[in-house]
């Protein structure tokens, strides 16, 4: 029965749909998130190894929330409950994460049968996270024919409630209680005339107490035909397991061999092109630990993959920027040498020029960092503004507003300058008035946050729609298959190098989407989901 606790609580499938429950009614979680989980916890509670060798097992947690094994025995059980209304939930939650069993009781789960069965109860341990429940029938695995004749046997639980007997005698029940209560091992007395040897075993861990019972005759009967063939067993025995041992330690050698060869072969730098290879175990156990190695390798293929496929973009975004591989360094020597001159003809409009192109270009070519808090990505971003604007002077006008509570979400760097940069290469073209291009960002009611740009000018024609969203389409396959070569893929400065270098970062976490507003400008969203943290980063 703790088995199937155990086995709950130990897939990871189960025990985030179990999480996801304890969040139901938050407004910070959908509901799709929370139906989803819903499901997936009814499938689960469906496999057919919670229903072996028992008869149901149950979650139920504080929300009304109920699931099921189901088997050919148990039926249908009710849909709704009172959770205060169960005996047992008292004591169970008094000792949160532990095992309680509960003596036989009526099953008040079934919808139509109801017959006595007997419980192990867990309360998971942690805010709203439910309980686990397994029953088995009253008389499952309780054969009174095993019990030799003249032996009485009863079973206690708390030290009072009977979870099973074999006696008739209701008053020879209660002897073996008050036996049981005196917190002796072995009793020699009387009963009703008849001297009785009692054994008595307890389990403290799960407080239960089995009383065993005999007349001094049977007891000594029953010792003398068992001591010589107790030594003789004693020794089949030791010889047994020393030959056992032996072969299990052969059996086990072989497989642990065979799997530290796996993980001394695998590194950062081997793991792209290691082979694995699934090798057929006797040992379940050896098979579930390959399965775990594989799976952890298949991750940090796919890892190494993104991070690879990451740089690539990163860089290619750079040099597309700069047009050529041109030493930065020198670039700043030259700027230094202009704003020099500047100073000395006292020109401040071209020094402060090249000072902003100056720190435009250390912003872009520092490599130290490939994603970067949107705060410093604005910072970046108002030294290109600056520039344009010393351009086209006073035609054209930039807004930038953006909640605080947006300031710190991690960006791809560079971005917002390709966003800017397609709303000044496209949408002006035919633009004569003021040009205004404007950046927001907030947090919507369902807590995403939305990050705009949008800006006056002429907008996407209905055929740049359908090649970009293509476009997009296109390199969220590419990337999701990451055995393509993604520099052959993906290229250039615009929308789409951001949207691909947005989805390595985010992955479903995030969407953009483009269109024309009213108006017949253009507008460019992307919506992250507000509830990633830095350690979930990729999808």
């Amino acid at each position: 029965m703790e088995d199937s606790i155990q086995f709950i609580l130990s897939n990871p499938e189960m025990l985030q749909s179990i999480t996801a429950l304890s969040h139901e009614g938050d407004p910070h979680y959908s509901t799709d998130y929370i139906n989803t989980a819903k499901k997936s916890l009814a499938r689960e509670m469906r496999l057919n190894y919670l229903g072996q060798n028992v008869y149901r097992v149950l979650y139920y947690n504080e929300f009304g929330q109920v699931y099921s094994s189901s088997n050919a025995q148990t039926g249908r059980i009710v849909e709704s409950f009172d959770l205060t209304k169960i005996p047992y939930i008292t004591s169970t939650n008094k000792k949160p994460g532990k095992n309680i069993l509960v003596a036989p009781h009526t099953d008040n789960w079934g919808y139509s049968e109801k017959p006595m069965v007997y419980s192990v109860v867990k309360k998971i341990h942690g805010e709203n996270l439910g309980y686990l429940e397994v029953q088995n029938k009253q008389d499952h695995g309780m054969n009174m024919t095993d019990i030799p004749q003249g032996f009485f046997v009863t079973i206690l639980l708390n030290g009072k409630d009977i979870l099973f007997t074999n006696a008739t005698d209701s008053d020879f029940v209660k002897y073996q209680t008050s036996m049981a209560a005196s917190g002796n091992s072995a009793i020699e007395n009387s009963y009703q005339g008849d001297r009785k040897r009692t054994v008595i075993s307890r389990d403290k861990k799960r407080d239960v107490c089995i009383v065993v019972s005999c007349s001094e005759e049977i007891a000594l009967l029953s010792y003398l035909k068992l001591s010589p063939v107790f030594i003789g067993s004693i020794l089949l025995f030791i010889i047994c397991s020393i030959l056992l041992l032996l072969l299990v330690i052969r059996r086990f050698l072989r497989p642990l061999s065979l799997i530290q060869g796996m993980i001394e072969q695998t590194s950062l730098e081997t793991i792209p092109d290691l082979e694995l290879h699934y090798h057929n175990y006797d040992s379940e156990e050896f098979v579930h630990i390959q399965k775990a190695y594989i799976r952890m390798a298949q991750r940090l293929r796919e890892a190494i993959s993104k991070e690879n496929s990451a740089e690539f973009l990163r860089l290619q975004a750079q040099f597309d920027m700069l047009q050529a591989q041109v030493n930065p360094h020198f670039i700043y020597n030259v700027l230094n040498i202009i704003s020099a001159q500047a100073v000395a003809e006292n020109s401040e409009e071209i020094c402060d020029t090249c000072s902003e192109l100056a720190e435009m270009l250390r912003y872009s070519t520092d490599t130290t960092e490939r994603y970067v808090p949107l705060k410093k990505e604005i910072e970046g971003l108002e030294h290109y503004i600056y520039l344009l604007q010393a351009r086209w002077q006073d035609k054209i006008v930039f807004e930038i507003s953006i909640v605080e509570d947006m300031q710190s979400i991690l960006v791809p760097k560079m971005f917002l300058q390709q966003l800017i940069e397609n709303c000044v290469s496209h949408a002006f073209t035919q633009i004569k008035d003021i040009r205004e291009v404007v950046v927001k960002g907030h947090i919507n009611e369902e807590g995403y946050y939305i990050l705009e740009v949008f800006d006056n000018g002429v907008g996407f024609s209905e055929e740049s729609l359908v090649q970009l969203q293509k476009a997009f389409d296109r390199v969220k396959g590419k990337l999701k298959n990451l055995d393509h070569n993604i520099e052959d893929k993906i290229g250039g400065m615009g929308l789409k190098n951001a949207y691909a270098r947005l989805y390595i970062l985010y992955g479903t976490y995030m969407h953009m989407y483009i269109g024309n507003n009213e108006k017949g400008s253009a507008f460019i969203k992307v919506i992250f989901r507000k509830s990633l943290d830095d350690s979930k980063i990729h999808d």
